[in-house]
């Protein structure tokens, strides 16, 4: 009965999703008016939208037991029978009924979904990104590495499938969570040289990111050889950027200030830290907080305690207060009630040693808080001193 501009405006379509999923936890009650809010909706909705709410519908009389299997198996072949629907439209129902329950559906539709596609190579592999998605952490590692590269290996696939980059990508994502290093690299290292420009700087950044975690394999400290290919990656993505959008280098510069400070080549953190610095109009969005962060670390770690408080501080205080996950956040605070310390200045730091204690873990909270706790008391003798 909404109206726009009275209250929260959703479509037919969005209300029925909403108060269904409100209802259907709801036992008894709950699920009796969940069923009939279901069959209102298939009543009046049409197109996708009905084809959605009826795999919902099936989805859920399956979840809680309320219907047999032959009527649920009804609800299915219903939500694909409308004349007016096209192959790709089937396909993208097929995809969103897969993905319920973070992709555990994917399996059930993805063969439908794979004849509707047809000899259509492109809709074929954006069904099968979706479909390894599914059932990836159940498959232990060589079974997984089989099956993708069997789909990726394919006839009808092997010559597209650096030209559609979602699945490749997908595959070297899921091989470098695995920390299947050398596979994931001579996948990459087959990338062709004429793909799009967007193609290669999505590959080249997955690079970056395989090289960033291999450097952690073995040593307690990041391996010093695969944080160079790192920033060399990045250099090589800054170096292909056209020169009429310079602030599109921005996030590269910023992961090479953190990679060199990472590498202790900090040199080359400050100078890049600084120089980036001046590209950027808003001092408290996430790429300058970044950058102050590792101008304030370098301070910190050069024992120049006073210029770390003032960097940290300045910093932290664009975004004290404010929501959002801030990269660095806690790192930020840590350093700067440490440094704080350092100087003698307890009062400061057990002012911003509060809001540590916001940022840190559950299970580290009691340590903090003896932490804090022992830093307050003293701040009576410091202001005395004073």
């Amino acid at each position: 009965a909404a109206k726009p501009g009275k209250g929260a405006w959703r479509n037919p379509a969005q209300t029925y999703d909403y108060v269904t999923k409100a209802l259907g936890d709801k036992k008894i009650f709950g699920r009796k008016q969940a069923i009939a809010f279901f069959e209102e909706g298939i009543g009046k909705l049409t197109g996708e939208a009905r084809s959605d709410l009826l795999l919902r519908y099936a989805d859920y009389l399956e979840t809680y037991a309320l219907a047999d299997e032959a009527r649920v198996d009804a609800l299915v072949e219903q939500a694909f029978a409308d004349k007016e629907l096209t192959d790709a439209q089937k396909i993208a129902i097929c995809r969103r009924a897969g993905q319920q329950g973070n992709w555990s559906k994917a399996e059930d539709f993805a063969p439908r979904a794979l004849t509707y596609a047809g000899t259509n190579v492109q809709a074929q592999a954006g069904i099968w990104q979706w479909r390894f998605l599914g059932n990836r952490r159940q498959m232990t590692t060589r079974q997984y590495t089989e099956a993708f590269e069997a789909v990726l290996n394919d006839k009808a696939l092997k010559d597209h499938i650096f030209a559609f980059r979602g699945l490749v990508h997908s595959y070297v994502g899921e091989l470098i969570y695995r920390r299947e290093f050398e596979r994931a690299l001579a996948w990459l290292d087959k990338v062709p040289e004429d793909v799009d420009a967007r193609t290669r700087q999505s590959f080249l950044a997955q690079r970056a990111e395989l090289h960033q975690k291999a450097a952690q394999r073995y040593f307690d400290k990041p391996d010093p050889e695969d944080l160079k290919l790192v920033i060399t990656t990045y250099e090589t993505i800054i170096a292909e950027i056209p020169t009429n959008r310079p602030r599109d280098v921005i996030p590269y510069q910023v992961s090479i200030a953190e990679t060199a400070l990472q590498a202790g080549d900090t040199a080359r953190a400050e100078a890049t830290a600084t120089e980036t610095l001046k590209l950027i109009d808003q001092p408290g969005n996430r790429e300058s907080h970044q950058l102050f962060y590792v101008l304030g670390r370098l301070a910190y770690e050069a024992e120049d305690y006073a210029k770390a408080v003032t960097i940290l501080e300045d910093a932290y205080g664009h975004i004290r207060g404010k929501p959002g996950n801030f990269p660095k956040r806690r790192e930020m605070v840590e350093d700067l009630v440490r440094a704080a310390c350092a100087i003698g200045d307890y009062a400061k730091a057990a002012d911003y040693a509060d809001d540590l204690l916001e940022l840190v873990r559950s299970y580290e909270k009691r340590r903090y808080q003896t932490y804090v706790e022992g830093l307050k008391k003293r701040v009576p003798d410091a202001k005395a001193k004073m």
